[in-house]
């Protein structure tokens, strides 16, 4: 099988090959068969981290949370988070729901919180807060996650044209996120959220509009 992959993956060469002798022809079609039924798999993960994405936020449907069921998180993740469905279904408060899409396949969630700062003294009042943000388990580790938050700024100042400021909290333990949110425009306060059950986290916040004068 090794062989086979590697002749298909040189390109010129393999076109060669294929027009050179039938039975190279006939294995040329067989690996492009391989080929195509891994990335329908989800598995050609060096085809994924070569690829360009196309991501985009979208609005979750009150009705439609049928559209993040499928979004898993691994086992050493649930310390900092829980599976969006989950995560939503369990939330106190309001939360607004919006996925994070890849083409039109929803790869993550976020929520943002209305009222984040009725329940966090270091948010000024009228700011939002985001919650539950996660990369579905199998979509990790192609760059989603920073992608997305590069898209928030402009995104919430069209979602919410009356808010200023947005906050997130980010746990110390967790660096990988927050060089995530710096890459999006947030802007680490240097103060810490000692509120969470998990220890401390990085107080973080993004303007979403220049403040009137």
């Amino acid at each position: 099988m090794g062989g086979v992959l590697s002749f298909v993956r040189s390109g010129q060469r393999a076109e060669e090959l294929g027009r050179s002798r039938p039975e190279n022809r006939q294995n040329l079609h067989g690996a492009r068969q391989i080929l195509i039924h891994m990335t329908e798999l989800g598995n050609d993960r060096e085809k994924d981290l070569h690829m360009p994405l196309d991501i985009s936020l979208a609005p979750l449907p009150d009705d439609r949370r049928d559209l993040i069921a499928h979004l898993t998180l691994p086992p050493e993740q649930y310390q900092f988070s829980t599976p969006p469905l989950r995560a939503l279904e369990e939330a106190k408060g309001r939360r607004d729901g919006h996925m994070i899409l890849e083409g039109d396949r929803v790869v993550g969630f976020f929520g943002i919180d209305p009222d984040y700062a009725q329940a966090h003294e270091f948010a000024e009042p009228g700011s939002i807060g985001v919650r539950m943000f996660s990369v579905d388990h199998a979509q990790q580790g192609r760059g989603i996650a920073s992608a997305a938050c590069r898209l928030l700024g402009d995104y919430l100042a069209a979602q919410y044209p009356d808010v200023a400021t947005c906050y997130l909290t980010v746990n110390h333990r967790n660096p990988g996120a927050r060089a995530a949110y710096l890459k999006g425009g947030f802007i680490d306060t240097g103060a810490d959220y000692l509120g969470g059950g998990s220890g401390p986290q990085h107080i973080m916040r993004l303007p979403l509009k220049v403040p009137d004068k």
